[in-house]
């Protein structure tokens, strides 16, 4: 047991450095997105006139794509998204939209996968939706289709066919751009922003922290390193401040009690202040490890 808890440690460990060498680039999404968002209507209009599979694929990689990169969602909630999702997606009065996905990987946890849209995104939808009767993916309720009317399995083969039209390197996945928003986010956000946006992707932090968030780089563990030695020499600072304070304040009250012995002399009162203060010495010691049994048996051998 404990050898397949440390096998599975180190395979954790494996995967986010592996991560963290495969990150997508920021600035690949965001272009990405940006011309996904001017090819989808144009790719929409090429399907309606000239209803291939070739052309279905095209349209089906940029919008699978688009979503995916916008919302870091698994596959599965664009995959499995119906017609009928589409339809009754939830609308605000300046025409965004949220489109709920009932059957998605972590349905049992967190319940609907939310598609947030624009206007005009939605209306991409909205207006395959209406004419997919004319299209080659078969009668069904999916929005993604093969043309036999399952589930599209195709979708990563065609997100990548897109992304190099795009002249973006790489071949990144669905699960890789998903990681990649997940550092992102974890890297730039608010602790209270992240939990949300994790939320919306049906996605754990501590999920996101163990396999998921890639790994610290150099610099960020180096960083670390140095705010780790700034708190110990604060901490160390004010101890050492703490521990002169009380040493003067010792000796103050060592020099006062000396003072009242000279003065009062060889009495029996002279005696008791000065074994009062030896105590207290002994007392002081004792916080600083020197044995408080050891003046207790001293006292005891003194009455005797």
């Amino acid at each position: 047991m404990k050898k397949s808890r440390r096998d599975f440690l180190a395979h954790r460990q494996d995967v986010r450095i592996r991560k963290s060498k495969m990150l997508v680039n920021a600035t690949h999404i965001a272009k990405f997105i940006k011309k996904a968002s001017e090819e989808i209507p144009a790719a929409l209009v090429t399907l309606e006139r000239n209803p291939t599979v070739q052309n279905l694929e095209m349209f089906y990689g940029l919008l699978s794509g688009y979503i995916i990169c916008t919302t870091g969602h698994r596959r599965g909630v664009v995959t499995n998204m119906t017609v009928r999702e589409v339809l009754t997606a939830e609308s605000a009065s300046d025409g965004r939209r949220i489109i709920r996905v009932k059957e998605h990987k972590t349905k049992e946890v967190f319940g609907y996968a939310l598609v947030p849209l624009n206007n005009h995104e939605y209306m991409w939808f909205y207006r395959f939706v209406y004419h997919r009767r004319k299209y080659p993916c078969g009668n069904t309720e999916l929005v993604f289709a093969n043309t036999n009317g399952g589930s599209f399995r195709d979708a990563l083969v065609c997100f990548q066919k897109a992304w190099q039209k795009f002249d973006l390197p790489g071949k990144p996945t669905f699960m890789l751009i998903r990681s990649s928003i997940s550092t992102l986010i974890g890297s730039s956000l608010g602790t209270q922003e992240k939990t949300q946006v994790h939320r919306m992707m049906c996605h754990s932090d501590s999920t996101a922290e163990k396999f998921y968030e890639a790994d610290l780089t150099l610099d960020q563990a180096f960083k670390c390193r140095s705010d780790t030695a700034n708190a110990l020499a604060q901490k160390l600072k004010s101890v050492s401040h703490l521990e002169v304070s009380m040493t003067e304040e010792e000796q103050s009250e060592s020099s006062e009690d000396e003072d009242k012995i000279q003065t009062r002399g060889n009495t029996k009162e002279g005696e008791s202040l000065l074994w009062k203060m030896q105590v207290q010495k002994m007392k002081s010691h004792s916080r600083r490890g020197v044995g408080w049994k050891r003046v207790q048996k001293r006292k005891n051998l003194k009455h005797r």
